[in-house]
């Protein structure tokens, strides 16, 4: 026994630092708060772990903790809560947050970009998050990424002219994405019926390296070459594709019949 420390005295010491450890660790504002979570969230306590980062992120006293914490907590809300509502909730308060660092920042708003997007009636807003993270961290690992998901979720929108220009955006600042940008926009125009600029952008995508996109490309090529009439340059471009003999045949086919129906009186 340490000099001057009685039995009495020891178990006291002992206990009090016990109960103070619980209470610290259980504490939204202890040194120990954002681990308390983890705890939590490893014995499979899920909803437990959001309550409490979500405690943490209001309460605890150190900027960088609360914006930790909110960041744990919104990660669990959408991937193993599958609680949308509540994920992009945690992320608007990172974001809100006073001095947040820039990279942490952007990575909330691509966060908060995508959660909008899967909400489907939230284009504008999504589109507006991932820009916003862009010009907030415009060296980030993922700036290829988050200027190609503004381009496809536009595109998917049906919004046109608003997508034609994010993948010219793509293309000024990932000359290598050239193809993948061009047969983008073969699809947006020809479903736009603009079949000239489509095939113009299927021809383009066409030169890629990809086998793929090549294929992707020519298929294209060949519905262009059809609604402009032209067969045998439309039956070209489907030979180009390299499809497998029977799907080819089959396609074939279907581009002669869909000529014939266009020729019919």
């Amino acid at each position: 026994m340490l000099p001057g420390v009685t039995a009495p005295r020891l178990v006291g010491v002992v206990l009090a630092l016990t109960l103070g450890g619980v209470v610290v660790g259980r504490s939204p504002v202890g040194p120990f708060a954002l681990d308390r979570g983890d705890v939590l969230y490893g014995h499979g306590d899920a909803q437990a772990a959001l309550r409490h980062w979500g405690r943490v992120g209001r309460w605890h006293p150190v900027g960088s903790v609360r914006i930790a914490a909110d960041l744990r907590a919104a990660e669990v809300a959408e991937t193993a809560l599958g609680d949308g509502e509540a994920a992009r909730r945690l992320l608007r308060r990172v974001v809100e947050h006073e001095r947040p660092d820039p990279a942490v920042l952007a990575q909330a708003w691509a966060r908060l970009a995508a959660l909008m997007a899967a909400d489907g009636g939230r284009v504008q807003d999504a589109v507006d998050a991932w820009r916003t993270a862009l010009r907030v961290d415009p060296e980030a690992a993922q700036v290829g990424a988050w200027r190609r998901a503004v381009a496809t979720t536009l595109s998917e929108a049906g919004h046109l002219q608003e997508a034609l220009l994010a993948w010219d955006a793509v293309l000024d600042a990932e000359p290598a994405e050239a193809s993948h940008v061009y047969l983008a926009q073969g699809a947006l125009l020809l479903a736009a019926d603009d079949v000239v600029g489509a095939l113009e952008a299927y021809e383009s995508a066409e030169a890629a390296r990809e086998p793929a996109v090549r294929q992707a490309a020519a298929l294209g090529s060949a519905s262009a070459h059809a609604r402009l009439g032209e067969l045998d340059l439309a039956l070209e471009a489907l030979e180009r594709a390299g499809l497998p003999e029977p799907v080819a045949a089959s396609r074939a086919q279907a581009l002669r019949a869909r000529m014939q129906e266009q020729d019919a009186p």
